[in-house]
């Protein structure tokens, strides 16, 4: 009888990709030189037979060597040194060693506790396994791990491709299948594998291929995966799967497609994805009729590959106001779906197509030594208002090219907007960029204009660019001052400075002024603000202002005049809380205007702010105008008013009384 030699190993196989303690897979590997079918070996073998074989959530595999054992060390060596922990050579081990995620186990009884304290255990990494074979020549591996996964450095990422029989060949003098589940091999892959990316919800990670030829047994393949510290040989997440030959299936991120007035004139996107190991092979993608859809599909991209994704565009030809369906079909070889149907519908509603024009498709900047503006016009000649969504410039190189406007409004029907564009080259070198302009517009959603300039004897620079063109308050009251800010940009290479700038207020009235100061130090390529205060002190309109002085390199813009406007109105009134019916004040008066016929008669009271009544009153009122009196009140001072009819408040508000 020969002297048998028995090692094992066990690897914690998380079956589940979340950190919740639920029961894990525990994978035993057995290997041995000779049979196990000593007298002394076989008691052993039972008893670990029934511990694997008694819990499902234990899986037994066994390598066979049938050769001498020194060799087997010497054709094992890479793998005892990356796996788990294996006994060295010329030890004896009458009692077999077990090795349970990095850490001995004596004896049956502790490989029997081991395994009971690991199912309750939880895995630090999510990890997900990807098989199959989708050619005659190889298996493949891809596994991917959560983006928040943390690894040490010395954490390794490993795989294996088992090979599973129920009736083993047999080895040296007997068939052991009797006891165990049998692998002819385990085949190790080098560390990390391939690094391949793929559009599966952003998965990314490793790919391992396996040759198919060195297998047997092709419908009873496993790979396992698994992260291990190459230090303490602690396993941290172990993955096991089954391979096969897996038929295609074809997965969609939309099961309907429905167009309305908010996306009639945008397109829609329909993903097709493989979400199978094999290949998916699209056979036809076409629409049940064309007569109010249009379909665009790349007719290069039939074969869609593991875990990738098919892109197809359908957009709504009819802009009628009406409902309007069809059905989009996909014939292909997919298992699960082989001809899927996507329903389209629209509803109409609003007549409203807006039309974009411009008058460029391309902006020449030429050579440039500062900085260069240019405007494009956008006209919006269709019907209803033109939503511009983003303004994006693409392969824009060191940011050359700029977009100048603080905030793009929509744009009514025959009104244009005028978008400024800004070229600003940092190296003497020719720069290229592409606007792309996406909107609601029915004829071009998304509009793409070429960008092109030359920096050329550049120079140092500051270079103002304001916000607005006007500054308007509205209507306030004289009680609390209203702000606004003007947004000053400096586009230019060195610092822009702002000093000496004033609110003219030729007529010495004194309601505006800046907040905070007006001297600014903007630096290059940075922006800054204004902010000016509005306090009226009467009921009518002022106009005033903002000179905004700098050093700009520009002797021409050194001196920049925004205008001011606002409207005094003496009360501050909560809206009426009722129709056509409406209060103002003005020099000790409040004035009541009623068109609400419901109104006949009203009690009006006043307070001052600490809530003292100061005057009560009934007037009988009709349609038309009534003028109360306020002199007798406090002067100069603020007076709370509410007033009611037939029990219930109508209008409230406060004033100064002056």
């Amino acid at each position: 009888m020969k002297k048998n030699l028995l090692f094992c190993f066990v690897i914690l196989l998380a079956y589940s990709h979340s950190f919740s303690a639920e029961p894990k897979l525990i994978l035993v590997e057995q290997l041995t030189t000779s049979s196990n079918n000593s007298p002394d070996l076989l008691p052993i073998a039972n008893q670990f037979n029934n511990i694997v074989n008694g819990s499902p959530e234990v899986i037994p595999l066994t390598i066979h060597m049938n050769f001498n054992a020194d060799l087997f060390w010497e054709q094992r060596k890479d793998l005892s040194n990356r796996i788990l922990m294996y006994k060295e050579q010329g030890q004896n081990f009458p009692i077999p060693s077990f090795y349970v995620n990095g850490s001995e186990v004596v004896g049956i009884q502790g490989l029997q506790n081991k395994i009971n304290s690991q199912k309750n255990q939880t895995a630090p990494i999510k990890m997900k396994v990807q098989v199959g074979n989708n050619s005659d020549k190889f298996f493949f591996v891809e596994v991917k791990m959560d983006l928040d996964t943390i690894l040490d450095p010395l954490d390794g990422l490993y795989c294996a491709m088992i090979e599973k029989h129920i009736v083993a060949p047999q080895v040296g003098n007997t068939n052991e299948s009797d006891y165990y589940y049998v692998t002819r091999k385990i085949d190790l892959q080098p560390t990390g594998g391939d690094k391949i990316t793929r559009n599966d919800l952003g998965f990314s990670g490793n790919r391992f291929v396996f040759d198919i030829e060195d297998y047997w047994n092709l419908e009873e393949m496993y790979a396992v995966v698994w992260i291990q510290n190459g230090v303490t040989k602690k396993v941290l997440q172990v993955e096991k799967t089954k391979v096969y030959k897996e038929m295609p299936a074809i997965a969609t991120n939309r099961d309907t497609l429905k167009f309305d007035d908010t996306n009639k004139n945008e397109p829609e996107f329909i993903q097709f994805y493989n979400n199978s190991m094999n290949y998916l092979d699209i056979a036809s993608i076409a629409l049940d009729s064309d007569e109010d859809f249009d379909l665009k599909n790349p007719p290069d991209q039939n074969r869609i590959y593991p875990g990738m994704t098919k892109q197809i565009t359908i957009n709504l030809k009819k802009l009628e106001t009406g409902e309007y369906s069809t059905n989009l079909r996909v014939k292909s070889n997919a298992d699960n779906t082989p001809e899927l149907v996507i329903p389209i519908y629209a509803k109409v509603e609003s007549s409203d197509n807006p039309i974009l024009t411009t008058d460029v498709s391309t902006i020449d900047f030429g050579k440039v030594s500062k900085a260069q503006k240019e405007v494009i016009n956008i006209t919006n000649t269709g019907k209803g208002a033109l939503k511009i969504s983003s303004v994006e410039l693409i392969d824009n190189e060191e940011g050359a090219f700029s977009i100048l406007n603080s905030e793009i409004p929509d744009i009514e029907e025959n009104e244009t907007l005028f978008l400024q564009v800004n070229f600003k080259p940092k190296e003497e070198i020719n720069y290229f960029a592409t606007m792309v302009i996406k909107s609601n517009a029915s004829n071009e959603s998304s509009l793409s204009i070429t960008l092109r300039g030359q920096g050329d004897n550049l120079q140092k620079f500051s270079s103002i660019q304001v916000s607005t063109d006007e500054i308007n308050f509205g209507t306030t009251d004289f009680i609390e001052p209203v702000r606004k800010s003007v947004i000053v940009n400096n586009i230019g290479n060195i610092d822009l400075v702002l000093s000496n700038s004033e609110i003219e207020d030729k007529n010495l009235d004194g309601v505006f002024k800046f907040v905070g100061g007006s001297g600014k130090t903007i630096p290059a390529e940075s922006k800054d603000s204004l902010i000016v205060e509005f306090l009226p002190k009467d009921n009518k309109a002022y106009t005033d202002k903002i000179i905004i002085r700098s050093n700009n390199t520009d002797a021409g813009l050194r001196r920049i005049e925004i205008p001011i406007v606002g409207m005094g109105d003496g009360v501050s009134s909560v809206e009426s809380f009722i129709r056509d019916f409406k209060v103002s004040y003005y020099n000790q008066n409040l004035r009541i205007d009623n068109k609400n016929e419901s109104v006949s008669a009203i009690e009006i009271a006043f307070y001052d702010l600490s809530g003292n009544l100061l005057n009560k009153q009934i007037q009988n009122i009709g349609i038309g105008n009534r003028i109360i009196a306020t002199g007798e009140l406090n002067r100069n001072q603020v007076i709370i008013y509410n007033i009611t009819s037939n029990g219930k408040m109508i209008s409230a508000g406060k004033f100064i009384n002056n």
